[in-house]
């Protein structure tokens, strides 16, 4: 797993997971990453500032504040679980019928296969992955 801090001409700056940085180029290649703010697929991977455990605090520069990511990743999931519609293995379909207006619009969740994640990107569909992490792995 790798991730990158990514860009867009438009200065937003966002965070991408992938399972590898083959997998980043490809999906770069493939459109299929974009903008979380503008949606534009003009991306660019920004320098990352390195972090090294060695056995003991380090100095933070001033500003910098230490962020716990487990609570972060939590109170995340949690946001999606009670704020959007578990659609189970319909997601691919359900998301093109509320985009026809067949369905009422509302915030889903679901499962789909990497094809048809895929499928939907070509069809001009955002969707985003999220994680299904168990709540022992986050502490």
């Amino acid at each position: 797993m790798v991730v990158y801090d990514i860009g867009c001409g438009a200065g937003h700056k966002f965070e991408g997971w992938f399972a590898s940085s083959e997998d980043f180029d490809t999906q770069m290649q493939r459109a299929l990453v974009q903008c979380p703010l503008c949606g534009t697929h003009k991306l660019r991977k920004l320098p990352a500032t390195a972090v090294v455990n060695v056995g003991q605090q380090p100095e933070l520069p001033d500003g910098a504040e230490v962020i716990d990511l487990g609570a972060v990743l939590r109170g995340l999931r949690e946001h999606v679980l009670s704020h959007s519609e578990d659609v189970g293995h319909r997601f691919p379909e359900e998301v093109r019928r509320i985009l026809r207006g067949d369905a009422p619009e509302r915030l889903i969740r679901g499962a789909a296969s990497r094809v048809e994640v895929e499928t939907l990107a070509d069809e001009g569909i955002a969707v985003m992955s999220l994680a299904d992490v168990p709540e022992d792995n986050l502490h």
